[in-house]
């Protein structure tokens, strides 16, 4: 019973109103032609390293639990995504496709979905640790996520060529750096940066609501259905099995578990369009893993 509380108390708080944002996307894309590419460019290359360098700069932890927290995220990223490269060998002859559902499997909503839930579990606790999450998954998928992504539309050297100019990569480089000297920039600056910080939730959502106006079917229901339950489910059970060989307290390992069963990211979405992948894959798999993600994290969050 307590279980299926805390997911109606999820649903109600944090799930209903991310679904009523992407349904104005979704009426706005209906009654007008509005221009997802460009949106999606101020998005990754505005609001994203704004949020990474606000959250990475202010975290309140101790260097070696943010190398440990990022090892445990990393190693977990590349264990789903070599898991999902073998669940999608029959996508071959479909690489916008595949790309699109390794990816959107492998890094999940750890910012406006996961931030807020793992506060409301855990406590400030729960949001510090999230907040290395998010920023250590924001690096990876656009990085590693939007090479992926553009190897279906390019050879791998354009491919890498075009991580080299996602601005998220120089905000967290920066971020670290200014916490090695222990340097804050000015306030006027912070306030601007939190500002652009504080856009990408509604933005990113309306990109998603958007890019879902324009389909009308959902795309290979078998890997929707594999990516789905790589996401929500082989996501905190290779966690859990990470975090018993790696330093990391009693405390903090819980809420890495649940953390890694969030949805899938909504700026899969926005990285596919850019990269010119398969976009309506990963709209459907944010829409599924989103509807879903409350029942299933409550659960996982019981077992812990």
């Amino acid at each position: 019973m307590d279980f299926l509380l805390e997911a109606i108390e999820v649903f109600t708080y944090r799930i209903l109103p991310i679904l009523l944002v992407i349904g104005l996307g979704v009426l706005m894309g209906r009654l007008y032609y509005l221009d997802i590419g460009t949106l999606s460019k101020i998005n990754l290359h505005v609001l994203v390293p704004a949020l990474v360098f606000s959250r990475l700069i202010r975290v309140p932890l101790s260097g070696a639990e943010l190398f440990w927290i990022a090892a445990a995220v990393i190693l977990n990223s590349f264990l789903l995504c070599l898991l999902m490269f073998v669940m999608t060998l029959n996508l071959r002859k479909e690489p916008a496709t595949r790309m699109a559902a390794v990816v959107g499997a492998t890094w999940g909503n750890s910012g406006n979905f996961g931030l807020p839930v793992m506060e409301l579990m855990f406590g400030s606790l729960g949001a510090g640790v999230q907040a290395v999450v998010h920023a250590v998954t924001n690096v990876l998928a656009f990085s590693f996520g939007f090479y992926l992504l553009g190897l279906s539309q390019r050879p791998s050297f354009e491919s890498a060529k075009m991580v080299l100019h996602m601005p998220s990569l120089y905000a967290a480089g920066l971020a670290i750096a200014f916490r090695a000297v222990n340097f804050l920039p000015p306030s006027p600056i912070m306030i601007s940066i939190d500002y652009l910080a504080g856009g990408l939730i509604p933005i990113a959502l309306l990109i998603l609501g958007l890019q879902l106006s324009q389909e009308h079917t959902l795309p290979h229901i078998y890997h929707l259905t594999v990516a789905t339950l790589v996401r929500l489910i082989l996501g905190p059970a290779v966690m859990a099995g990470i975090v018993l060989f790696l330093p990391i307290s009693r405390q903090i390992s819980p809420i890495l578990i649940v953390g890694a069963g969030v949805p899938a990211a909504v700026n899969s979405v926005a990285l596919a369009i850019e990269a010119g992948s398969d976009a309506a894959f990963c709209a459907a798999l944010v829409m599924t893993t989103t509807l879903l993600a409350p029942l299933t994290i409550a659960i996982v969050k019981v077992l812990v």
